[in-house]
């Protein structure tokens, strides 16, 4: 549960009666009998209301439809990029050589927003819970975004080819290639060409996943088409869509659509919008006159589906609308070519010697100064498990444990645990690794962002720490986890033990820290404690958040079923499993290969990293080695540029 519930590494506590339902999570419980502070009047539970879901999303729900309203000065104004000027983006800090040093500003968290203030919601409640906006630090200097600085790339023969066939010839192009090709630099230069064609507005820039939407600057193809995970059938997805004035806009006023990471998306999937590009833009062409630019590496591991996995260039659209197929076969990304060589080697599932040398050579281990250790990827589930709770274990300290709120019927909620990449249950310590579950673009968090539980706070005790502290560093650090311990716990403050951590605290800073720990003390149970992160968003740049739990929906047939958790969105990652590492960069990386079962998997694992110098590689069997057959002979009739 979200209070996150203590544990003692070596001694079990009983367990309490776990709760049913949302409504419940901050319910009362059983009266706390410890003795109260004579000089401190008791503090009342915090009153959280449950919100009105079928109000609230009434509300949010546009009724009208497109063909009530249809002039184009209309659809211009909805479509055009509206500019954020509230948002703050993170700022780098300069540090020197040490620990890092942080300004601690707060943000406000009332909820004015709801009376029209144009701050944007960060966030998407769910029932039962009271989900703001954390604050944010905001540090010293701000750094110029490297694609603003950008200087005009020059381009190789294949890659200007691509970009020819697309913007001169406008031609649905699907172009691939292997590590190094340079597709993120033809991507980028195609959004610069055709937004300068058609203005921004009219290019809509997806992927298949957050993680890569977000490094692409883009969304989600399920999220710009507007039908989720799209397992309704045409007819209610048509629908659905012809009721929201603004999805039926994108769908009717976007030029050319662009799909990243095509290669993780279902070829049935693809069928379907295909469908509804037709019906909603009332056009009979291939995807109802939308122009497509599709790029990725089928040689990754395939779409997963509960009826197998059709390929996208199995798909009927595919050869519908699909006009040209470019390979791109020069390597321009010299730095690492090693690295590169090997990996065409193992994307074709040919275990040459040199191949088998070069990955025997990385069973070495890596060491890293800053002691985080590098993450590791196993093929299996339960591999995953055991490796993060032996980690865990490693810690000193107590665990605090995040049960998730499931809502749903009950005969579905088995499906949350296949459908969302948020956790059942969620362990945790000061100290351990954890990786970000969703898309915070405003603070450069993205899904697959890494970082570090600091300690434990309520909301309460985050505001006094604002108030008191002005800077995040080692001591402040140090005095918060002897704050956390407190948290509702008299038995603790009274121990000699912890009496002698604080009294070894320097003198200037015990005034604020008894402060703490005095409200700390005095916290009710009825308050959650949640983890306070630092995560890192770039080289020497962090992002520090006390995270709360969010809502993680999933997309029903059923028009008025809801199915969804709430928990929060983080997951331990000292252990990936290689399915979940898909389409991420882990610039730390040790590969355990025991268990591959799947073709593609050794290919997936390897090619997340940045570099063979932080690259560790063991139990590797060049048995296992191979590549997908019908992959293998859909590349072999990809067209070279000569």
């Amino acid at each position: 549960m979200f209070r996150g519930r203590t544990q003692e590494t070596k001694t079990k506590e009983p367990h309490g009666p776990r709760q049913k339902t949302l409504s419940s999570f901050f319910g009362p419980r059983i009266a706390n009998t410890r003795p109260q502070h004579s000089q401190v009047s008791s503090i009342k539970p915090l009153r959280v209301c449950k919100p009105d879901l079928k109000r609230v999303r009434s509300s949010l729900t546009d009724s009208g439809s497109f063909e009530e309203c249809d002039p184009d000065d209309e659809i211009k104004k909805l479509m055009d990029t509206p500019q954020l000027n509230n948002f703050k983006p993170s700022k780098a800090i300069r540090l020197p050589s040490g620990s890092p040093v942080t300004l601690l500003t707060p943000v406000s968290r009332n909820n004015s927003s709801l009376e029209g203030s144009p701050q944007p919601e960060l966030r998407k409640s769910s029932p039962g819970f009271k989900l703001t906006a954390s604050k944010r630090i905001k540090p010293i200097h701000k750094q110029a975004s490297k694609i603003q600085q950008a200087t005009p790339i020059a381009l190789t023969r294949e890659q200007e080819e691509v970009l020819n066939l697309v913007v001169n010839k406008r031609l649905n192009v699907f172009y691939t290639g292997s590590a190094g090709t340079g597709k993120s630099v033809i991507l980028k230069s195609l959004v610069d060409r055709l937004s300068s064609l058609y203005g921004r507005d009219k290019v809509a820039v997806t992927a298949s996943t957050g993680l890569a939407a977000a490094t692409i600057g883009g969304t989600t193809l399920h999220k710009w088409a507007g039908i989720g995970l799209g397992v309704k059938s045409v007819d209610q997805l048509v629908k659905r869509i012809q009721g929201k004035f603004m999805l039926l806009a994108v769908w009717r006023h976007t030029r050319v659509l662009i799909i990243d990471e095509i290669s993780m998306l279902d070829g049935r999937f693809l069928d379907k919008i295909e469908v509804i590009a037709r019906r909603l833009r009332k056009n009979k062409k291939p995807f109802g006159g939308i122009q497509l630019v599709l790029t990725g590496d089928f040689f990754q591991l395939p779409p997963v589906g509960k009826d197998g996995c059709v390929f996208c260039f199995e798909s009927q659209m595919w050869d519908k609308c699909v006009q040209k197929t470019i390979l791109l076969t020069r390597v321009f990304r010299q730095k690492e070519n090693e690295l590169v060589n090997m990996l065409n080697c193992i994307r074709y599932g040919e275990p040459t010697p040199n191949l088998i040398k070069s990955i025997k050579r990385l069973e070495r281990q890596v060491y890293y100064q800053d002691g985080i250790d590098p993450t590791e990827l196993y093929a299996t589930r339960k591999e995953v498990e055991a490796s993060n709770a032996r980690q865990l274990r490693k810690l000193p300290g107590k665990s605090r444990e995040y049960h998730a709120q499931d809502v749903g019927p009950q005969e579905l909620l088995p499906l949350l645990d296949s459908s969302v990449m948020a956790d059942k249950v969620v362990t945790l310590k000061v100290e351990a690794q954890v990786m970000m579950l969703k898309n915070r673009p405003e603070s450069e968090l993205v899904n697959g962002s890494l970082g570090k539980v600091l300690f434990f706070a309520t909301e309460k005790l985050e505001r006094l720490m604002l108030k008191y502290y002005s800077t995040i560093d080692d001591d402040l650090i140090l005095d918060m986890r002897l704050v956390g311990e407190a948290i509702a716990n008299r038995a603790t403050q009274d121990s000699a033990e912890f009496h002698n951590k604080c009294q070894a605290r320097p003198l200037h800073r015990q005034g604020p820290l008894q402060i703490m720990i005095h409200h700390a003390v005095n916290s009710t149970l009825e308050e959650p404690v949640f983890p306070y992160v630092r995560w890192t968003v770039g080289v020497n740049k962090y992002h520090y958040e006390l995270m709360q739990p969010e809502s993680f929906p999933v997309d029903l047939p059923a028009e008025k079923t809801e199915l969804e958790r709430a928990q929060l969105p983080l997951t331990l990652c000292w252990a990936l499993s290689i399915h979940k590492a898909q389409g991420q960069t882990i610039h730390r990386l040790k590969v355990d290969l025991r268990r591959i079962f799947e073709a593609g998997q050794v290919y997936v694992a390897l090619s997340r990293a940045v570099s063979m110098d932080s690259l560790q590689v063991v139990n590797f069997d060049p048995n296992k080695l191979r590549a997908n057959n019908k992959v293998k002979q859909f590349y072999q009739k990809l067209e070279l540029v000569a």
